[in-house]
């Protein structure tokens, strides 16, 4: 019913997501026609945990996100019927973007006049903040947090910098169990994206999640290019990406939708989700194309190339040199 009061009311924008039946797709799809989505669920404990699921997927694809807060009214179709249009119009200028959303709902569920029950609340933003990929951000939002609670900036930047260390060590866990096991169980389930290679496929993932995440990275790769690459569809991201980069025009996961498959999209989705220190992107950067030049090194020499040639050659061309 939301949906068709807002078509009625002249926000033919609106579409139904079906709250918790909303998937990753569903997200995917959203951002091939828009580069913002505005979340106007129910105001109910329903429609909270429903927005808290779906901001994490609209924000892989690149999308700006915005939370629509409906006070006097349950949803959208209530708001509209009790004052109008023009009322809903302009709350939906005065949507509050999803971070400051999520710290409000942390905040909520405590009270910080109790010494206890504020440190709780600092804690449990900080590890919302840690999740933020941007230093930027996360320093804007620790200082926020900081001074709402009347706290030290120190003090909640050593605690957003306490989870952003738990989160790296347990990534880094989990990245040490799947190296242990067997090669065919960390492969693609899609049998069509199956990698020839683990240990290039993975640097390759590495070299394409870095540099969709921090564009500014390109320069960094060099003269790397899909031939490099033992995974195709990862080596034609690579490529569609800097060719974008290279024109001044946007990166980002959604920009790829019609150049790549429905399971490679998805598959890049899950290649984000992977984290990277962000105090060493350039090493590990430098680390994954490293890896890249030595499983092609090894390759070469499997199918009867000179190594010591293919290095000459290799660097020529990283230098520029003519024929």
């Amino acid at each position: 019913m939301d949906a068709i009061a807002l078509h009625q009311a002249g926000f033919d924008c609106a579409v139904a997501s079906l709250g918790t039946a909303f998937t990753q797709d569903h997200a995917q799809l959203l951002a091939r026609y828009t580069k913002e989505a505005v979340i106007a669920y129910d105001g109910d404990g329903a429609g909270v945990a429903a927005a808290q699921r779906a901001i994490p997927m609209l924000e892989r694809t690149g999308l700006k996100i915005k939370v629509l807060r409906l006070r006097g009214a349950k949803d959208p179709d209530e708001f509209i019927r009790k004052v109008g249009r023009e009322a809903f119009a302009k709350i939906l200028d005065q949507s509050e973007n999803h971070i400051e959303y999520r710290l409000e709902h942390i905040r909520m569920k405590y009270d910080t006049t109790d010494d206890t029950q504020k440190v709780e609340y600092l804690r449990e933003a900080a590890d919302l903040v840690a999740t933020f990929s941007s230093p930027v951000e996360r320093e804007v939002y620790a200082r926020r947090c900081a001074q709402e609670a009347g706290v030290s900036q120190e003090a909640m930047a050593q605690e957003v910098k306490r989870a952003l260390d738990g989160r790296l060590r347990r990534a880094k866990k989990q990245q040490e169990r799947k190296n242990l096991t067997p090669a065919t169980q960390l492969q693609p389930e899609q049998r069509e994206l199956r990698y020839p290679n683990m240990h290039a496929g993975r640097a390759e993932e590495g070299v394409v999640r870095l540099v969709l995440l921090h564009p500014e990275l390109f320069p960094a790769a060099g003269k790397a290019a899909a031939a490099d690459f033992t995974v195709e569809f990862l080596g034609r991201a690579f490529e569609l990406l800097r060719s974008r980069w290279r024109e001044g025009r946007a990166v980002s996961l959604a920009v790829l939708e019609g150049e790549l498959s429905r399971q490679e999209i998805d598959r890049l989705a899950g290649i984000l989700q992977v984290p990277e220190d962000p105090e060493r992107l350039r090493l590990a950067l430098a680390d994954y194309l490293s890896i890249m030049e030595t499983e092609a090194a090894k390759r070469r020499e499997e199918s009867g190339v000179d190594p010591l040639l293919a290095a000459r050659e290799k660097y020529r061309e990283k230098k520029g040199y003519g024929g």
